[in-house]
């Protein structure tokens, strides 16, 4: 399985390299892809998480070239990737589907003279069939997980539902449960929280054994690197309303990370964090 990964890996720096020219910038996400513990300790499994990061990574450099020339190769190699997340993992499907037709409906057009008129008409009409394709199908993917209707209550009462399931599971690496019940304010309040510890536990005081030690180390780096690079954060979302493929890597990034935030268990996450991490690096 550490080709694989490694071949991912690969993927994702070609695929960043699209957004920036910046050597050092390009230097560290490289360095960072292939070194850290996280995605470098599930590489050795051959399961659904080495395949599920290769498959994101050929979706993601797929679009990024997509985005510049639009060649039949790179649509058929995002085609293929999506179609892979939907069958190991339907629900990060969707959020990254939804991220690619978000993009696909508010990028720069390229319409000159009269045509240029019709960039509203177009928007509105491309928005529309998206939105109306999304509810059909993201309706017929939840349901497979146990979201009876495509309401907040519902989507509320299934995380809640989630983060109880996680919390019970073995290993010694549960949760408490925080949320309560499915109420849909408490559920929307809990997000950062549930995010913070998706990307960030368990820390120094929460290890109890040498895996979760370098973990806790791992995730410190992570803060730490979060906290110093503070504003070429708020300079990436900025540039995400000029640059399609950063308004990729942040809805990406945003949606997929709030949706596995319910997966409430420490062992669990560090699992499923590599499907974001790419994306915040």
């Amino acid at each position: 399985a550490v080709p694989i990964s490694a071949a991912a890996a690969y993927l994702f720096v070609r695929a960043f390299e699209t957004a920036s020219s910046e050597r050092v910038s390009r230097r560290f996400v490289a360095v960072a892809l292939f070194l850290l513990p996280s995605i470098n300790f599930w590489s050795i499994f051959l399961g659904k998480d080495v395949w599920i990061f290769f498959f994101l990574a050929l979706v993601t450099f797929s679009f990024a070239k997509m985005l510049e020339g639009n060649r039949r190769r790179d649509v058929v190699g995002l085609g293929i990737g999506l179609i892979a997340i939907f069958v190991l993992r339907p629900h990060v499907g969707m959020t990254i589907s939804a991220a690619v037709a978000l993009v696909l409906v508010v990028r720069p057009l390229r319409l000159s003279g009269a045509a240029a008129y019709l960039r509203p008409v177009y928007r509105m009409c491309a928005l529309a069939v998206v939105a109306t394709a999304f509810v059909m199908l993201s309706g017929k993917i939840l349901s497979t997980i146990g979201v009876k209707a495509l309401t907040l209550e519902a989507l509320a009462d299934r995380a809640w539902a989630a983060q109880v399931g996680f919390s019970t599971t073995e290993g010694g690496s549960s949760l408490p449960v925080v949320l309560q019940s499915g109420d849909p304010l408490a559920v929307t309040l809990f997000i950062p929280f549930g995010v913070t510890t998706l990307l960030f536990r368990p820390f120094l005081w929460e290890a109890h054994n040498a895996v979760a030690l370098i973990s806790a180390v791992e995730n410190l780096f992570l803060l730490g690197l979060v906290l110093w690079r503070w504003r070429s954060l708020v300079a990436a979302v900025a540039a995400a309303r000029r640059q399609p493929f950063m308004l990729f890597v942040l809805v990406s990034f945003t949606i997929t990370s709030i949706l596995l935030s319910f997966d409430w268990n420490l062992g669990t996450t560090q699992r499923h964090r590599t499907m974001v991490l790419p994306y915040l690096l």
